[in-house]
């Protein structure tokens, strides 16, 4: 009852009420008890490894690669999963290339074909109708195209239900190549075309295949040695892995003796383990391997207990106690055996809850829940054995669906998979979905209930079952097609099922014991051989990476390659990106290779590609799906987004629609209906809307964005909200940011001005890389020709806040012969205010920076003084007051964009931008300002801690100023936490909140970030011990104590920890050594004055002054750390300004904004969190 198998072999069968024990034992005795590996050998295995992933990688960025070709290899190689955003970008770009133009190779179009579809990619086997002649029969040129008739015979696997063009391409490839095998042994293919027809690709384990397709590869002259390498060396250190686990799971066996304690149950843990191993083999996966082997085992003497030894009296009891899963039904149960069989399984799967973190154990009591299932169904088969009863075929199918064990270990094989699968996996999985339904012509009474139901005879049986076996693995095909109803991992796992056609159905009347007696109970490998592996494996990898991405290579061999291969887990994002880009395009169109077609075919098919059929719905609207998906690659192209660009490319085209039929299709009465109810976004206004098209219009509206949210994680949905609210408005930024990106590439627009605003209006983010290649060209040109004080200044400043090294004695030729500024100056306004800015980004002894400070703030304030009605005195005023190198970049563009827009040469387009993108900010930063204040109120904070200032805004403000973009919600989510107990002060610092946010090899950040809070605590207790002892300190100690008691160092570790892999181990091993860009004096606490005046003796006055000039010397030192090249990355200085700026604003003059929130602070968060800026 526990395995079945497609094969028809098994149908001759026939089912024992009761057989024999006398089954024996394991043919492996200790084999794989012990794991004996040297771990030095393991070691430079996994160091070559790595090493050979990294030339892999580079060699797949290679523009004169086959791509095609080596994704193929990769796949097939077993390498995929070290190289998957690699592939998931080839494979993009495939999908929506021009793949096809001139390309008549029927290998490379099936090639193709298969490596999209079995990625999910939409693709159509019309692409096949080219190879066809007058009559519609397949041409009998491609008799002869051997590589082609093997490619197209796999693509031919991955039909769905209706396509006949691929049934019938299957019985052509199918006749011809089995003619060449019998007729053409000698043929170089010969061997593969055998292996094929007995398992083609789609049904084979990928392992299995990995292993046999090394050495098909290595006979292959054309073959890369690197790949071979790799695939060699990453296929023992895998072996390695799961020698390791299959001798933990071997000593688990024989440490709960199994064997003894059930000796008439069958003893297979070693093909257990393969089985689940053809399931999913990928380290990452280890520990769901070992639970699910354990419950399978546990499975299979379940199955032995009802299928050979219990009494059907037995079994009622059995059953029932499972039923209840509860220690106290113990007693209940006879004989002992079956106390022994109850505890155990209670038992284990108390183990497995202590493997499971908290809020991964609902998915073991669906696992559990399943096991009560399949019992049940054994009992109830027990039952009709027992009776004599013979089911009918729908009975039959009905139980033993269940009895088979497939869903039970299909939820179990769930349960270690971490957060892949989600509650909304397994109420998919509860609902028993097509992919479940296989029909099993292998299991014998099947066989037998369908002559019975049907009056039909044995060989009319089976020959109807196999088809409907047929017909439920196209319907697997389907299930892979994008948007899929779970995440794409979960099927391909559903899809290994195909690994029961290599497993013994139902255990005959004496089963023999494991093969492999002890032989994996061991692990004895060589640590550095593996390490050593894993190194040149990774070497390997990198340089089909590079290969991959190659636009001169067959990318549909390659994908072939790489899945046969056994690779293709290394590569999974390189190979998705590529047959998305392969399902985009028109590969097919002029295509009349056979081989190529069938493997296009066939890739994008598995991989679950089809078409969406808009063109048929919408005949009057525009087919531009590849010119809109090349507007929204014009927006970000990076690898990274390439979820963002599926969903935008599917939300603009949608738009597109909306466009041609308000523009070119609907009547008003039509469109004021049609509005009303989008308006609405409620699928009950679908019964008012008239004609037919607006019906199937707005359903396409309301079912894309229902498929949108299903790609979204739970605390990304608010985006969605927000989109559908805003569908035009988000448009039109996208629209925008294209116009402003068109201005930025001109050669004919004001450079400097327009990167000013960019920045001033809190736009820069959109446009990183554009502003840094303008940056570099200006920072090489001779701008220093110009004689323009504003211009000059401006780009000293925006060079020099880049990190360019850019030289202040371009401000000479502003001075006169007596070396003072030139007092024409005094009237160019804009000049003066913009060098004012530029002077705040002095290096220590840049006097000619001091002096022109001195100058501009002199001669600017009595502007403002004189002036008032000036057009720049408002600005100035709010410059004298928080120079732009000291302010809030948020607050800024807030202030900025009223100032921008009063500018009669404002660019309306970059003004209407700024607004609609501010605003859209703001909603997102409200968003996380109300998860925190719920975090906050839920942990009751103000009532445990009545002393504490309640000040979740004020701080949340504060990291706003640090980094306020997108990326970095989870950074600022957990830092802003962290700043709220640090203003508690506690004594306790609650990590395991944190830990559970981050992934593990982000830990040792959370780690420092904790040694830096028992610091600042620490600095908090020797200044309560001063207070409390009346004790006076020196003004060194009290520099020394309030460094650490302010808390900046904490604060930047901390914000270090939400920031993914920009924050390395040298990032933080740089901060420990506390650089110049902390050490800023503060002249806001008020005993840093005293213990100044008390250890020099000098007055207030002169304390602050000193301290003050302290203060701009170190400003000056945070200029200079920011030259090119930085010790730390760019961005992670930019962070620590941000820092600065927002203490300054907070302590600005020794006023403690935070304490006694004044108006200053009040106004920022209403501009930055309350009020939008009206559009």
């Amino acid at each position: 009852m526990l395995i079945y198998v497609l094969a028809s072999s098994q149908l001759s069968d026939k089912i024992i009420a009761r057989p024999t024990t006398n089954f024996h034992p394991s043919i492996w005795g200790d084999r794989f008890l012990h794991y004996n590996v040297s771990e030095q050998d393991l070691v430079c295995k996994q160091e070559r490894i790595e090493e050979l992933i990294q030339v892999v990688k580079k060699e797949i960025l290679s523009s004169n690669h086959d791509q095609l070709k080596l994704i193929d290899n990769l796949q097939r190689l077993g390498l995929s999963h070290h190289f998957e955003s690699e592939i998931e970008k080839l494979l993009e770009q495939l999908s929506i290339g021009t793949h096809h133009q001139n390309h008549h190779d029927l290998h490379d179009a099936s090639l193709r074909f298969r490596l999209l579809r079995q990625h999910g990619f939409n693709v159509s086997s019309s692409i096949f109708e080219k190879f066809k002649d007058d009559k519609g029969n397949f041409k009998k040129s491609l008799i002869t195209d051997v590589s082609g008739l093997l490619s197209l015979y796999e693509a031919s696997h991955l039909s769905y239900v209706g396509e006949s063009i691929l049934d019938e391409a299957l019985a052509f490839t199918t006749t011809h190549l089995k003619a060449i095998v019998a007729n053409s042994k000698d043929h170089l293919l010969s061997h593969q075309i055998s292996i094929a027809l007995e398992r083609p690709l789609r049904k084979t384990i990928e392992r299995v295949h990995a292993r046999f397709y090394i050495s098909i590869y290595e006979k292959d002259a054309s073959h890369n040695k690197l790949l071979l390498e790799l695939a060699k060396l990453d296929f023992n250190l895998l072996q390695c892995f799961h020698k390791k686990e299959l001798s933990e799971i071997t000593r688990w066996w024989k440490e709960h003796e199994f064997a003894k304690k059930f000796p008439f149950a069958r003893d297979r843990i070693v093909e257990l383990y393969f089985w689940i191993l053809g399931v999913y083999y990928e380290p990452k996966y280890s520990r769901a391997r070992k639970l699910l082997t354990k419950v399978i085992a546990l499975a299979s003497i379940t199955d032995d207990i009802y299928d050979a030894y219990g009494t059907i009296d037995e079994l009622q009891l059995l059953t029932k106690a499972i039923q209840r899963w509860d220690i106290n039904c113990l007693d209940k149960l006879e004989p002992e055996y079956l106390k022994t069989y109850y505890k155990v399984m209670l038992d284990s799967y108390e183990e497995f809850e202590k493997e499971l973190k908290k809020e991964e154990l609902y998915k073991l009591e669906y696992a559990k829940e399943e096991m009560k299932r399949i019992i049940g169904a054994y009992f109830e088969e027990a039952r009709w054995l027992s009776e004599g009863y013979f089911p009918s075929l729908d009975e039959h199918l009905k139980v033993s669906y269940v009895s088979c064990g497939y869903v039970l270990l299909i939820a179990t094989s769930y349960v270690g998979m971490y957060d892949i699968v989600t509650h909304e996996t397994l109420n998919w999985l509860s609902k028993d979905p097509k992919i479940f339904e296989q029909k099993r012509n292998h299991i014998p009474s099947t066989v037998d209930c369908y002559m019975k139901q049907y009056g039909v005879s044995e060989k009319e049986a089976i020959k109807e079952l196999n088809k409907r076996v047929d017909t439920h693995w196209k319907e697997i095909n389907e299930d892979f097609i994008r948007p899929t109803v779970v995440p794409f991992p979960i099927l391909v796992l559903l899809a290994s099922s195909q690994l029961c056609d290599k497993i013994i159905a139902r255990p005959t009347t004496k089963f023999h014991p494991s093969i492999w007696g002890d032989r994996f109970l061991h692990y004895n490998i060589s640590e550095q051989d593996l390490v050593c592996k894993q190194e040149k494996g990774e070497e390997l990898i990198q340089v089909v990476k590079k290969e991959i991405l190659s636009s001169n290579h067959d990318q549909l061999k390659l994908i072939d390659n790489l899945q046969r291969l056994g690779l293709s887990h290394h590569f999974e994002s390189e190979i998705e990106k590529l047959l998305e880009q392969l399902s985009i395009g028109t590969h097919h169109q002029n295509h009349h290779d056979l081989h190529d077609a069938s493997l296009w075919f066939r890739l994008l098919r598995q991989h679950g590609f089809n078409e969406h059929e808009f063109v048929k719905k919408f005949p009057f609207a525009r087919d531009r799906m590849v010119e809109l998906y090349f507007w929204i690659l014009n927006v970000y192209y990076e690898p990274k987004y390439s979820r963002a660009r599926k969903l935008l490319t599917k939300v603009i085209a949608l738009t597109s629609i909306t466009d041609d039929t308000y523009d070119a299709y609907g009547t008003t009465d039509e469109l004021e209906l049609l509005t009303k109810a989008i308006q609405r976004w409620d699928i009950n206004c679908l019964d008012k809307l008239e004609p037919e098209y607006l019906k199937t219009y707005y359903k396409v509206m309301l079912d894309s964005y229902e498929e949108f949210e299903k790609e979204l994680k739970k605390e990304e949905l608010y985006k969605l909200e927000y989109a559908k609210e805003e569908v035009c408005k988000q448009e039109r930024v996208e629209e925008l940011i294209q116009v402003v990106k068109k201005e930025i590439l001109s050669s004919n627009h004001d450079q400097l001005k327009l990167i000013d605003n960019l920045q001033r209006l809190g736009l820069s983010y959109h446009f990183e890389s554009e502003i840094e290649k303008l940056l570099e060209q200006l920072s090489t040109g001779i701008h220093h020709q110009n004689n323009n004080l504003h211009d000059v200044s401006l780009r000293f400043r925006l060079l020099r806040q880049s990190g360019f090294k850019v030289s202040s004695t371009i401000f000479e030729k502003f001075k006169d012969e007596k070396g003072n500024f030139k007092e024409s100056l005094i009237t160019d306004v804009p000049g003066l205010l913009s060098l004012y800015e530029a002077s705040h980004l002095s290096y220590v002894g840049e006097s000619i920076l001091d002096e022109a400070l001195a100058f501009t703030t002199t001669h600017l304030k009595a502007i403002v003084a004189n002036s008032k009605n000036h057009p720049l005195s408002h600005q100035i005023s709010i410059a004298l007051e928080r120079p732009l190198r000291k302010t809030i970049e948020r607050l800024h563009a807030r202030f900025y964009i009223s100032i921008y827009e009063k500018d009669a040469s404002h660019n309306k387009l970059l003004l209407e931008l700024a607004k609609l993108d501010f605003n859209v900010l703001q909603c997102f930063h409200k968003k996380e300002l109300s998860e925190i204040m719920r975090w906050w109120k839920e942990h009751e904070f103000v009532k445990k801690f009545p002393f504490a200032r309640d000040r979740m805004v004020e701080l949340y403000f504060w990291i706003l100023g640090v980094y306020y973009e997108p990326k970095y919600s989870r950074a600022r989510k957990l830092l802003t936490k962290v700043i709220a107990l640090t203003s508690i002060t506690d004594d306790t610092y609650d990590a395991y909140e944190f830990e559970k946010e981050l992934k593990k090899e982000e830990l040792y950040k959370l780690e420092y970030a904790k040694e830096e809070m028992k610091r600042t605590i620490g600095g908090y207790f020797e200044e309560a011990r001063w207070l409390n002892e009346g004790y006076f300190p020196s003004f060194d100690e009290h520099l020394r104590v309030s460094y650490v008691s302010s808390a900046n160092v904490l604060l930047i570790a901390t914000s270090f920890v939400g920031m993914h892999d920009i924050v390395t181990h040298e990032t933080l091993d740089w901060l420990s050594k506390h650089p110049n860009i902390f050490e800023q004096e503060r002249n806001h606490i008020p005993s840093t004055v005293d213990c100044y005046m008390k250890q020099y003796g000098v007055s207030e006055e002169e304390a602050i002054k000193e301290l003050n000039k302290r203060v701009i010397t170190h400003w000056k030192e945070i200029n200079e750390d920011f030259i090119r090249p930085t010790v730390v990355p760019f961005p992670i200085l930019v962070r620590v300004l941000n820092f600065t700026k927002v203490i300054d604003l907070f302590y600005k003059e020794g006023d403690d904004q935070y304490t006694r929130v004044g108006k200053a602070l009040k106004e920022s968060i209403d501009a930055l969190l309350i009020d939008s800026i009206p559009l």
